[in-house]
Formats: structure tokens, C-alpha cells, sequence
């Protein structure tokens, strides 16, 4: 992975980003819209050692739940042409995000000040950028199978792909020994049903006008209201259970495609 640092080194350096306002990254954030945000005086120590624990560590990144990883992708590398950006600027809650660059390559930013404000604890915010980097790595090996849809895509098939997508990025970075978490809790099947609900809600009554509200909102905000993502999430737990907790499955999702777990989700509720 290439790391570019070319932002955070500026900032370090003149205390401004004025001269790097118009950076393509801040019109990438969210499609035709310009999101830029000045620091507002942040601990520059605090930044300056980030910056050194990420540069170090990232050099050497694993992800998550490395044998379920395997099992999604095979043996399939990082492309060590995978640029990290190392930057401050994105509004909140923008954090970390895959990208294309102006040639249309795939790169990860991460705001270091958005992600400074979790912790204190240099140790702490490793394992959350160890999270988030886990996250947006899977996003790039998936779209690189399974590219993007187009801007004109119908709503269903941006949902179903939302919950393929995002439902093995969130899988894969929701904690080591993700397997081991007790996804039938009553908190757990509350959230199960509210995402589901949600999700087949939107499938049953579209509305052309507001289909960008509807995906942003099943992809982004507060965690456990993504309902997009969190079906996903909870319908390969589901489908993991439902073919005998055989780990190859996870194989056999991601050869299938962005239909299987929409479809799962479907049959599921409609039984």
C-alpha cells in the first residue's frame, strides 16, 4: 500500500488548508457537493503522533478475522498500487471512506482529527483504525469483483448491492473473533428485525424522489440505523446458521454475488 500524506504534512506545517481547499478528495466525500471543514486548533501533538503510529503500522496491516477474510476472498491480494490518504478537513462523520482518485482508482481516506476524537490512547485508536482500515480494504477487493452501480441504477439493485457490499465490510470489522459474539441476543433480535423491517420497507414502497435519502440513510448515520449495512450484516450471520455454521460458506456467499443475501433477507421474512 502506498501511503500519501501530502494534506496532514501541509496542515502540520502552516496550521491551514487553504491551499489544499479544493483537493479532489473534498469534492469526493458525498457525489456533487463540496465538503470541506478547517480544523479549529487541535492538539498538534496529538495529530504528529497518530500520523507516526499509523505510517508505522499500516505497513504491516492485517486484517480482522484473517481466516473468515480468507474465506470471502481467497487468496485474493491488497493491490499494492492501494493509496492511503492520511488527511484532516472532512466534516463529521467522515472518518474513513473509499474513494476513486481523478484517474478512477480506488484509495481509503482517513481524517485523522475525526478519528483522534475516539480515544487517547494511541493502543485504542490502533484497533480502531485496525477496524476501519479492515472495513474499507474489503470495500475495494469487493468493488474490484463486483463493481459499483452506476449513477442511474434502479433503487433495488443499489439497495441489494448496499447490503452485500457493506453487509461483508461490517462483517469482517465488527470485532476479532466476530463469530463468537452472541447474535441472537433479545438486543441483537430487536436490531435483526428493525433492519430487516426497515429494509423491505423501502423495497415495497419506493419513491423516485427521495431514493438518495433512502440509500443515504441505509448506509450512513448512527451504526445500528444503516439499515442497508446492518441487513446485511445480520443475513450472513443468518445464512451462516442456516447452512449448518460451515465456514465455507462465506466462500460461496461472495461467489455468489450481491443477489444472495437480498434474496436470503426476502425468503426470510416472507416464511
Amino acid at each position: 500500500m502506498i501511503i500519501d500524506t501530502e494534506i496532514i504534512d501541509l496542515y502540520l506545517n502552516n496550521h491551514s488548508l487553504k491551499q489544499v481547499e479544493n483537493h479532489w478528495i473534498f469534492n469526493s466525500i458525498v457525489q456533487n457537493q463540496h465538503l470541506f471543514e478547517e480544523p479549529k486548533k487541535p492538539p498538534y501533538y496529538k495529530l504528529k503522533e497518530i500520523y507516526k503510529m499509523l505510517v508505522k503500522n499500516l505497513n504491516s496491516f492485517e486484517p480482522m478475522n484473517k481466516d473468515i477474510w480468507k474465506q470471502f476472498f481467497c487468496d485474493m491480494p491488497i493491490p499494492a498500487s492501494t493509496k492511503i490518504y492520511l488527511i484532516v478537513g472532512s466534516p463529521a462523520p467522515y472518518d474513513a471512506m473509499v474513494r476513486q482518485d481523478l484517474e478512477g482508482n480506488n484509495c481509503i481516506i482517513l481524517d485523522l482529527i475525526r478519528i483522534s476524537s475516539y480515544s487517547d490512547d494511541l493502543t485504542k485508536l490502533y484497533k480502531i483504525v485496525r477496524t476501519l482500515i479492515t472495513h474499507e480494504i474489503s470495500h475495494i477487493l469487493i468493488h474490484n469483483t463486483y463493481p459499483c452501480p452506476n449513477s442511474d441504477a434502479s433503487l433495488y439493485y443499489n439497495l441489494k448491492y448496499i447490503v452485500f457490499d457493506e453487509g461483508i465490510a461490517h462483517f469482517l470489522s465488527f470485532k476479532d473473533d466476530v463469530l463468537s459474539v452472541d447474535w441472537y441476543s433479545s438486543e441483537m433480535n430487536k436490531r435483526r428485525k428493525t433492519s430487516y423491517n426497515a429494509l423491505l420497507n423501502a423495497l415495497n414502497n419506493p419513491d423516485s424522489l427521495h431514493n438518495n435519502k433512502i440509500l443515504e440513510k441505509s448506509n450512513s448515520g448512527t451504526y445500528w440505523d444503516k439499515f442497508g449495512a446492518i441487513s446485511g450484516l445480520f443475513a450472513i450471520v443468518d445464512y451462516y446458521n442456516a447452512n449448518g455454521k460451515n465456514s465455507d460458506i462465506f466462500k460461496c456467499i461472495f461467489q455468489k454475488g450481491s443477489d444472495v443475501l437480498i434474496d436470503f433477507i426476502i425468503n426470510h421474512l416472507q416464511n
